[in-house]
């Protein structure tokens, strides 16, 4: 479970945008740049300083390049502005609605008798 964990841990914002249905991969990094979450560095994507840590944060990939990675928090907040529709989505695409969780009642012995019929 650790490494499960550990895996979540370095999920990047592409990869993690991929999850979101409809949303347009390729211009998330530039969505969040123009709501001053990230910005470029000498052709690279990196984090403004308040957030560093909080909501993403940078490792260094296998091939040198910096990757920003989300957090958490960082996490929740994709999901929020997914379902706000502040993310650019693909054509024809929109946010699914919001999910409501319901708890289903507890079963009894004669609630159950009665699903078999």
């Amino acid at each position: 479970m650790g490494q499960a964990v550990g895996q979540r841990a370095r999920i990047g914002v592409v990869e993690f945008a991929r999850k979101l249905e409809g949303v347009n991969t390729m211009q998330v990094q530039k969505d969040l740049m123009v709501m001053q979450y990230l910005f470029k560095r000498d052709g690279h994507w990196a984090v403004r300083h308040k957030f560093k840590g909080v909501l993403f944060d940078e490792v260094l990939a296998p091939d040198g390049r910096s990757k920003i990675v989300v957090l958490e928090k960082g996490q929740q907040l994709l999901v929020r502005l997914y379902h706000d529709n502040r993310l650019a989505m693909k054509a024809g695409c929109k946010p699914l609605a919001r999910l409501a969780l319901e708890i289903p009642p507890r079963l009894t012995k004669e609630s159950y008798t009665e699903l078999e019929n």
